[in-house]
């Protein structure tokens, strides 16, 4: 069992119990009983299949990154060598937003890779 209770399960703490009742008091579901759970979540659907686009997401960042890096260094290579073509403002601006972008795309890699599933989309058909 994990250190922290699911939803739709009973406290694995009294920590867990706490939060569920202040869940409960922003509802403004005083009447609740916080040693059930928090209930007000959707059921899981029995014909429900996880698709994990953990995968996709990771790829796509990393082809972000390196597009990013790669048109950046050709423009500013460019810029250095080619003849008649002048390093402006743009050229200034740019590089710290591709510095900003490089430095916090990676960052969102390990959360993705190390995020738990703690709960399903609930999709209109089975919200009805």
């Amino acid at each position: 069992m994990p250190n922290s209770a699911l939803l739709r399960q009973p406290p694995a703490n009294e920590d867990d119990f706490f939060i569920i009742k202040g869940m409960y008091r922003a509802a403004y579901a005083f009447d609740k009983d916080a040693s059930k759970g928090y209930l007000f979540v959707p059921k899981k659907p029995e014909d429900y299949e996880y698709n994990d686009k953990q995968a996709s997401i990771v790829i796509g960042l990393v082809m972000a990154i390196v597009v990013m890096l790669f048109t950046t260094v050709l423009r500013l290579t460019l810029r250095r060598f080619k003849t008649g073509v002048r390093w402006g403002a743009d050229d200034w601006i740019l590089i710290p937003g591709v510095v900003c972008g490089d430095v916090l795309l990676p960052q969102h890699i390990p959360q993705l890779l190390t995020c738990k599933r703690r709960s399903w989309p609930c999709y209109i058909r089975y919200c009805k």
